[in-house]
């Protein structure tokens, strides 16, 4: 993947997340769909495929409650959704 690429999808998802903040529900269902895998393998790592599907849930749940509050810095959304999940 070349530097264009990451900055093409670094741009989709940062219209991805502000259509997200107006509650565009097709613009969650995709940053749903683009984060889930990614997410879900980083909580495997922490128990049983049950639990990481709990704690991917968990995260997005809180992730559609904050969004309001969620500001581009380095590391972007996908940095922004991982936070949550570890916590």
């Amino acid at each position: 993947m070349n530097r264009g690429d990451v900055d093409n999808r670094e741009q989709d998802l940062r219209t991805l997340v502000e259509r997200a903040q107006r509650s565009d529900p097709d613009a969650w269902e995709t940053l749903y769909r683009l984060s889930y895998a990614r997410l879900f393998q980083y909580a495997r790592r922490l128990g049983t495929r049950e639990e990481a599907d709990d704690v991917v849930s968990e995260a997005f749940a809180r992730a559609y409650e904050a969004i309001g509050r969620f500001r581009w810095r380095d590391g972007g959304a996908n940095a922004w959704l991982f936070g949550i999940a570890a916590t």
